[in-house]
């Protein structure tokens, strides 16, 4: 027969296991809560890394674009003329068609039926709205689907037309590609415009593009 003092240990242990345990459970969930955070904040920059990285190569492509055919391949002239890089040397006036009015911010635009993109320097929404291609991938683009934005991109192209081998028909050109999304600590208290969200809520990219092929 178990004495008092005997029930009185065993209720004591109890007690304690399931404090133990209590504190156990507690981490456990607080670890998994801290972690699903980390994972959906990690998502969100990869994420815009690759939006701005894509905004890059939008930029590129319209670049690599105007050097193809119909687009015309002129003769540079003599020297003093508009153009002129070196004696009997033709090159590619028209490379800059489409990259020129970006200075202060430029959107992205897609168009789905002819599957190209194009810059607007006339937009003042930079607003990116998820859309579902028929692989069951996500595409962010510019196309409003009714659904509440997450992203937010914004291009600017500046020319740099000082210094040797640079002119103002040749300049190099500074891309800036900005990415500012909403989430967790996140909101849109910059009107629209992702190079004024807080600097832990936005990606910048940036490159430089020339007309290397005059070079």
């Amino acid at each position: 027969m178990k004495s008092k003092a005997s029930r009185g240990i065993t209720l004591l242990e109890t007690v304690v296991a399931i404090s133990i345990l209590t504190m156990g459970v507690s981490a456990i969930v607080g670890t998994s809560l801290y972690t699903f955070a980390t994972y959906n904040r990690t998502l969100l920059r990869l994420t815009a890394l690759g939006l701005a990285r894509e905004g890059i190569e939008v930029t590129r492509n319209i670049r690599d674009s105007n050097w193809l055919p119909p687009n015309a391949i002129d003769y540079c002239g003599e020297a003093d003329q508009v153009g002129y890089i070196a004696q009997g040397q033709y090159c590619y006036k028209g490379w800059l068609a489409g990259l020129d009015n970006c200075a202060f911010g430029c959107k992205a635009v897609f168009k789905p039926e002819q599957n190209i993109w194009s810059l607007d320097p006339s937009a003042n929404d930079y607003a990116l709205y998820k859309n579902s291609q028929a692989d069951g991938h996500a595409l962010y683009t510019d196309q409003n689907n009714g659904s509440p934005p997450q992203f937010f991109r914004k291009l600017r192209i500046v020319k740099n037309n000082t210094g040797s081998p640079y002119t103002a028909d040749h300049p190099e050109l500074k891309v800036v590609s900005t990415v500012a999304w909403l989430g967790r600590s996140c909101v849109n208290d910059f009107s629209g415009d992702p190079e004024s969200a807080r600097d832990y809520c936005k990606i910048v990219v940036e490159e430089r593009l020339t007309n290397w092929k005059d070079y």
